[in-house]
């Protein structure tokens, strides 16, 4: 199955969006015009789909390579195809300079590698590429290919489903799809009302009968994409051909292959059993059942075939004790049912994409999560960090498709009241301006398995290094130690305190002005110092409600007066809130910080992020402000 999905790069990555778990795209080429750095000229592809699903795929294209940067990251094709469904030739392939001069690709050129990253990706498939590593690249030069794929076994036997997109900060000069189809099956055509439009006709029906369409499409004035955008594929142009009528359809013939595979077994009942015991409670046991599924089984993924949507039987789950997404969704639904608790596996895209297509599709869809309707309540157990009933950002907000009720529902938005960092941090300055401190932070909501991670790493030679550079993000230069309960362990809150110290940021006893230090603790409102504000969106764009709540206590030496503190601070509008409050007594500074967003959506539209600029204009004002120090003899400065 071929499926072009992100950038200039034609490879076939069905195979990546076949693995439903966390595999998440994004793209980074550059689209103002002076910058271009690639032109996809030409694009024509002849598909034709027979009455079984099967098919063949003729591909051609031609991308002229504009500068050296272009040539360093475009002087090479990769395309990708699964050796048990699918066979792939090379038939052409040479770089063309703009006199017209050819040079064909030799044989050692064109490498046929496995697909998978085993160090990074955790994954393992039947996947192979043929790299193409083209010769002789000058400014302006061209890159021609041309392939001829056959897809002996489709991804669902007796279906076909194909997605071509066009980014919208590509250039393309001339892209034709001509399609022809075996009139006994069923294939129906979506195409996006994106701009640049594509156009397509029915052409007159082939000698042998077959049904022919043909798409046309050009883009010769790339968009820039800003990095907050959502995803290509809800904003970009594209083309669907299935012959699978709606996402619903598609969790059907999910479900269909997963029934099997997540039923009850003996040795899940013994299991449910024993997780189980001494609880009541079902939610309880709900909670127990995921705990035991999220730490225990591992995540790997093997997909051999229709590996990437069909999940394992649950036996040779536990046995192996790994599992990618849908195995472990599928051994904790089985495990929740030897309870007799309903639950059903859910698919979401866990990325930028908030959209599902019409007609059925694996794209967008690349991740498998578990819904329990008796809470209405779901649950991420791939995510080794996540608590029960904890989506990261990345889930949140998203449309899902329940494969067993067959129908469409959604995850909750992120909130600002239940994804919080909450910190107290008190601190007091020695004579020579040392700082020692400690701290207490709190985090809930769906910072929380960034932040078990990160704590779990909190172990051997890194143990030392860990507060050390999180001391530097913040210009502090110091050493420190974390105290927490076991985050494994994930009923455990994220809670946890550090003490530190750091040396002294200023002069003292001064004259002479500081910040509020950070400590050691999270800093995102002092991050906010150096952000730039957000450039008019031409999209809509991701953006998540948090709350982050700040107390500090600075204690300063008997040696110095204070003179000046900040103004205390108050904004609260279109959803954006900020406070800011200071007092002094007995030479100890106190400072409360409340920055708070809460969003309608997870998803902005263009024009929105003048609101956030605001916003962010009065945090850096208060960030600016100093606290005025010097010594209690002779410091002339009057108070403010």
């Amino acid at each position: 199955m071929l499926q072009i999905s992100i950038g200039r790069r034609p490879a076939l990555v069905s195979w990546l969006l076949a693995v439903m778990c966390c595999v998440v795209f994004s793209s980074v080429w550059a689209a103002d015009e002076e910058d271009v750095e690639f032109r996809i000229d030409s694009r024509h592809i002849k598909i034709h789909v027979n009455a079984d699903g099967s098919s063949v795929t003729e591909w051609y294209e031609v991308t002229s390579l504009l500068t050296e940067t272009g040539i360093d990251w475009f002087g090479k094709e990769t395309v990708t195809f699964s050796t048990s469904r699918e066979s792939l030739d090379i038939v052409d392939a040479f770089t063309e300079h703009p006199d017209g001069q050819r040079f064909k690709l030799d044989d050692r050129a064109i490498r046929l590698v496995e697909a998978d990253n085993a160090e990074d990706s955790g994954t393992y498939s039947d996947y192979k590429s043929y790299v193409l590593i083209f010769p002789n690249l000058t400014l302006g030069a061209q890159t021609h290919y041309r392939y001829r794929q056959v897809e002996h076994t489709p991804l669902h036997l007796g279906h076909y489903f194909q997605t071509f997109r066009f980014p919208v900060n590509v250039f393309y000069g001339d892209v034709s799809i001509e399609l022809s189809h075996d009139p006994a099956i069923d294939l129906q055509i979506e195409v996006s009302d994106h701009k640049p439009a594509i156009t397509h006709e029915r052409l007159k029906d082939g000698e042998e009968g077959s049904v022919r369409y043909r798409f046309q499409f050009a883009s010769h004035q790339p968009i820039p994409i800003d990095d907050a955008t959502v995803a290509r594929s809800d904003i970009s142009p594209y083309v669907r051909v299935s012959s699978i009528p709606s996402m619903l359809e598609e969790a059907k013939l999910y479900q269909a292959a997963a029934n099997d595979q997540e039923k009850p077994t003996d040795q899940v009942r013994e299991l449910a059993d024993e997780i189980t015991q001494g609880i009541t409670d079902p939610k309880e046991q709900a909670r127990a059942l995921y705990n035991w599924v999220a730490t225990q089984i591992r995540y790997v993924g093997i997909y051999l075939g229709d590996g990437g949507i069909v999940p394992n039987y649950v036996d040779d789950i536990l046995r192996n004790r790994y599992g990618d997404c849908k195995d472990k969704s599928t051994l904790l639904v089985a495990l929740l049912s030897a309870k007799g608790i309903e639950a059903e596996s859910a698919m979401v895209n866990a990325g930028d994409s908030f959209t599902l297509p019409k007609l059925g599709a694996i794209s967008p869809i690349n991740h498998v999560i578990t819904y329990l309707p008796a809470w209405d309540l779901y649950v991420d157990s791939t995510d080794r960090y996540a608590s029960f009933g904890v989506l990261s950002y990345s889930t949140s907000d998203k449309p899902t498709v329940l494969a067993k009720s067959e129908r469409y529902g959604r995850t909750p938005k992120s909130s600002a009241s239940t994804n919080r960092i909450f910190k107290q941090v008190s601190m007091q300055i020695a004579a020579d301006g040392v700082i020692n401190g400690a701290a207490t932070v709190v985090v809930t909501g769906s910072s929380t398995p960034s932040y078990r991670a990160y704590l779990m790493d909190y172990t051997g030679p890194q143990k030392d290094e860990m507060p050390v550079t999180q001391l530097a993000a913040f210009s502090q230069v110091g050493t420190g130690t974390y105290t927490f309960e076991p985050m494994g362990e994930l009923n455990n809150p994220v809670i946890y305190d550090t003490a530190f110290t750091a040396k002294a940021l200023t002069h003292f006893p001064g004259p002479g002005g500081a910040w509020m230090p950070v400590g050691l603790a999270p800093g995102r409102i002092n991050s906010l110092r150096a952000e730039p504000p957000m450039a008019p969106q031409t999209f809509p764009y991701i953006c998540r409600s948090y709350t982050h709540e700040d107390h500090y206590e600075l204690a300063f030496p008997d040696a110095v007066t204070i003179s000046h503190i900040p103004k205390s601070v108050d904004f609260s509008e279109n959803g954006h809130t900020y406070r800011a409050t200071y007092s002094l007594e007995d030479n100890v500074v106190r400072l409360s910080r409340l920055l708070e967003t809460e969003m309608a959506s997870d998803v902005c539209q263009p024009g929105q992020e003048q609101a956030y600029n605001k916003l962010l204009k009065v945090v850096q004002s208060d960030l600016r402000g100093q606290i005025i120090y010097g010594p209690k003899q002779g410091f002339g400065i009057p108070p403010n």
